[in-house]
């Protein structure tokens, strides 16, 4: 937007000198530095493996192995995070008036 004097005007979420905000060039360099060690951790874990599968051994890359294994914990993590903050049934019900 421009301003009656033809100046551009700053937008109120983008600090005035028009770069990052700092919070924001600290996410990008961490998410940078997360992102070399991953590709270096890639790099050095690319030798075959015999890894015993359920359905028979096959040679693996390691890095395979180890994000398969982060995977299926992750995986795991969630699905009981997600049961444990789901109310209980028996908790949640309002208790039974008691007649006599």
């Amino acid at each position: 937007m421009t301003s009656a004097s033809g100046t551009a005007e700053s937008s109120p979420s983008r600090p005035q000198r028009g770069g990052r905000s700092r919070s924001e060039q600290v996410r990008l360099v961490l998410a940078a530095v997360l992102g070399g060690l991953t590709v270096a951790f890639a790099l050095l874990n690319t030798s075959d493996v015999a890894v015993n599968w359920i359905f028979g051994t096959f040679s693996t890359p390691l890095i395979v192995v180890i994000l398969v294994s982060l995977l299926v914990g992750a995986l795991f993590g969630f699905v009981l995070a997600k049961r444990a903050s789901r109310p209980r049934r028996a908790a949640t019900r309002a208790p039974a008036e008691h007649r006599g």
